[in-house]
């Protein structure tokens, strides 16, 4: 009985990397893999773009950043990847259009202006 079950297991695993490394396989998996990642990228809603208003502050980093409001425990704002035209229009009040990745709190910058 020991025998038959080790015979099998040696069969079975034989098979497993028969098929695991074949080619036919490999390629098959990946491209099932790409397949669910379209998918899962379709069922994303695209972001949309928004206007935010507020102050464009350096912040201690040296990164800018728009200010949109005070707390007690300090300013709120949002981070922007656009930091070129953050810097023109530092320490003045302005509109600015792009998407939020809230996930990092910032602005992916379409548009600064002023307000």
């Amino acid at each position: 009985m020991k025998t038959t079950k080790n015979a099998l297991l040696t069969a079975l695993l034989g098979m497993f990397l028969a098929f695991g490394l074949s080619p036919t396989f490999t390629s098959a998996l990946a491209a099932r893999h790409a397949n669910t990642q379209a998918q899962a990228q379709q069922q994303q809603p695209p972001a949309t773009s928004q206007e935010f208003s507020g102050k464009i502050m350096q912040l201690k980093s040296g990164q800018f950043a728009l200010i949109t409001g005070k707390t007690d425990k300090g300013y709120s704002g949002h981070f922007l990847d656009d930091q070129n035209s953050a810097k023109k229009f530092i320490g003045k009040d302005v509109k600015v259009t792009g998407t939020l990745d809230a996930g990092t709190n910032t602005i992916h910058v379409t548009n600064i202006q002023g307000s």
